[in-house]
């Protein structure tokens, strides 16, 4: 899963275009918002998630301290649910 701002667009596509058809990428895109915002606000089924799924989040736009603290806590309360 590729999660970021516009600086994401297209970028699934792409990396579906690179892998084998065993593995499936899903984006979601929001341009101009900030990522833990983007991040917090999303309805992934997180528990269908395994140790080799792979969340990415790219982003540039509308990021500062406190919305990049607010991304990274999210992204370990998921690594410390499914470790």
């Amino acid at each position: 899963m590729i999660i970021g701002d516009s600086y994401a667009h297209g970028l699934s596509g792409n990396v579906k275009n690179n892998l084998d058809e065993k593995y499936s990428v899903c984006g979601l895109v929001k341009p101009g918002v900030i990522i833990a915002t983007q991040i917090s606000s999303m309805t992934v089924d997180t528990t269908r998630l395994m140790k080799n799924d792979l969340i990415v989040s790219w982003g540039g736009a509308n990021v500062n301290k406190i919305s990049s603290q607010e991304g990274l806590n999210f992204v370990q309360s998921i690594i410390r649910t499914y470790s």
